[in-house]
């Protein structure tokens, strides 16, 4: 996506800071004039419609959010390392998003279709066969054990964005059990956490 001038940009920027604090149904495009510092009239003229400025805005959001993948799937490095640097990856770019997830929920709630479209248009360029094939060598050299990769995609998604879905309440939580932990410093252990959990669901049973 490519923005042409600081007019363009503030507005964007309003919009996406908008649509993921309240949603598509409840941003209006006098919202969006108001927090860009700009007339309605000079909004209309960049942006005509609201739904054109929330496919851009979502669009630039999910690529943000996804997993840099391609690349390091591309890295000379084995399978377990490369599942663990993608869900690292995740959380970090959750970490710079923390209003994300929730905007996907309230969104998916409102339309599904188009949010799952979204995604999925940027799972696509995954090259899953390559994944396929070093998941048979490395099974074969008996350093993974066989899994489903749905599975694991699912897995990845779930372990990493649940803990940014709960922000709002794990403070309380914390509290509750004694602690005087941050929510920085719970999602920098958090990290460790999950990429153990994925090492130990990829290490080979023993016979």
């Amino acid at each position: 996506m490519e923005l042409h001038d600081d007019t363009e940009q503030r507005i964007f920027n309003a919009a996406q800071r908008l649509f993921l604090q309240k949603g598509l149904s409840e941003t209006t495009m006098q919202d969006i004039a108001d927090l860009a510092g700009i007339s309605r009239t000079s909004l209309h003229y960049y942006f005509r419609s609201k739904d054109r400025l929330f496919e851009k805005s979502l669009n630039n959001l999910i690529r943000n959010i996804m997993p840099r993948i391609d690349s390091t799937l591309a890295k000379d490095i084995s399978l377990r390392d490369k599942i663990v640097e993608i869900a690292t990856s995740y959380i970090e770019q959750l970490r710079g998003n923390e209003l994300l997830p929730g905007f996907l929920i309230m969104e998916l709630r409102r339309d599904p279709q188009e949010i799952i479209r979204f995604v999925f248009s940027e799972w696509t360029t995954i090259d899953f066969q390559s994944i396929k094939n070093q998941m048979d060598r490395e099974v074969e050299a008996g350093l993974i054990r066989r899994f489903d990769i749905s599975q694991m995609v699912i897995t990845i998604m779930g372990l990493c964005t649940f803990p940014f879905i709960c922000e709002p309440i794990l403070s309380d939580v914390f509290k509750a059990l004694g602690g005087h932990q941050t929510f920085d410093n719970f999602i920098t252990e958090r990290k460790n956490i999950v990429n153990q959990m994925l090492s130990l669901w990829l290490t080979p049973s023993e016979k």
